[in-house]
């Protein structure tokens, strides 16, 4: 089954419906006789402090693992859970996360990859000196990103 992707529409880039033979767009009404495919990968994402639930969507999954779905797809069988897919498994990356309305207002507990490097996150402090380093005019309390997180598992289906 083909979990991993969606279809997109050409014209309009949002995601469309396999309707029998076809696949249709229901924002441009019409149907879309070679439609794109994009990455949609549900991935649990956990260190020392928790766990998140994170949708890698085409660009992020597509900067991971240096293929496009048609290119991992030209691969394998139709039928078949691609490998490759798994070659993220278990390594730690740096993921800027999209915060939607849904996770705020709705409590959501999926959230959206942004961004996404390999590694953990570094800020290289050492060549800062106090001249140009930037002092804020007030007081503020942001919070640092001290958390990276490693793609424990991977689901073929959500």
């Amino acid at each position: 089954m083909d979990t991993w992707f969606h279809h997109v529409c050409t014209s309009c880039y949002n995601e469309s419906k396999i309707v029998g033979t076809d696949c249709y767009c229901n924002i441009c009404k019409r149907i879309v006789p070679h439609p794109d495919k994009w990455f949609e990968l549900w991935v649990l994402a956990s260190d020392e402090t928790g766990q998140l639930d994170i949708m890698l969507e085409n660009v992020p999954a597509r900067k991971c693992l240096g293929k496009s779905v048609r290119e991992i797809g030209e691969m394998i069988p139709k039928v078949q859970f691609p490998q490759i897919l798994k070659s993220i498994e278990n390594k730690e990356y740096t993921i800027k996360l999209l915060i939607r309305e849904e996770n705020i207002r709705e409590k959501s507990k999926l959230y959206r990859a942004k961004d996404i490097m390999e590694g953990p996150y570094m800020e290289e402090y050492d060549n800062l000196t106090e001249e140009t380093h930037i002092k804020p005019i007030q007081e503020s309390y942001g919070e640092g990103s001290g958390s990276t997180y490693h793609l424990d598992s991977m689901s073929e289906n959500n």
